[in-house]
């Protein structure tokens, strides 16, 4: 079974109904209900996902969406290693460096999910876009 790390543009993208993109990220998640993949996110992640939601959705829906999600995730953490190797890496954008470091610390994972591609161009892992999972 394929094992992805989610970026947390397309974990927003489902969980915020995002036109044109909620429906690649919608379908990597039915099949990790399905069993079909392996799916992993940063820690980090939560604390984004639930201040954009927050805003649109309120706090209680941005909770209930966090609680759903952490039944079909494994959550990565982000400690020391993961924050000094994103400081002092070449990714261009921070918060992406702290989202590869992260995936980099399970050595099962296949690829990195993201829509972001350019900003991953430094990716030691296979870097996809939701629609070619």
């Amino acid at each position: 079974m394929k094992h992805y790390f989610v970026d947390t543009n397309v974990i927003l993208d489902m969980l915020a109904d995002r036109e044109g993109f909620a429906d690649a990220a919608s379908a990597i998640f039915d099949a990790a209900g399905r069993n079909e993949i392996r799916l992993s996110i940063c820690a980090l992640s939560y604390s984004t996902i639930y201040y954009i939601l927050r805003r649109f959705i309120g706090r209680e829906k941005a909770l209930q969406s966090l609680r759903e999600l952490s039944k079909c995730v494994s959550i990565l953490p982000v400690n020391q290693t993961v924050i000094q190797m994103a400081l002092n890496s070449n990714f261009p954008d921070y918060e992406d460096a702290i989202q590869y470091y992260c995936a980099r610390q399970d050595s099962t994972i296949d690829g990195i999910i993201t829509r972001n591609l350019k900003d991953f161009k430094l990716s030691e892992i296979p870097v996809l876009s939701p629609q070619k999972v």
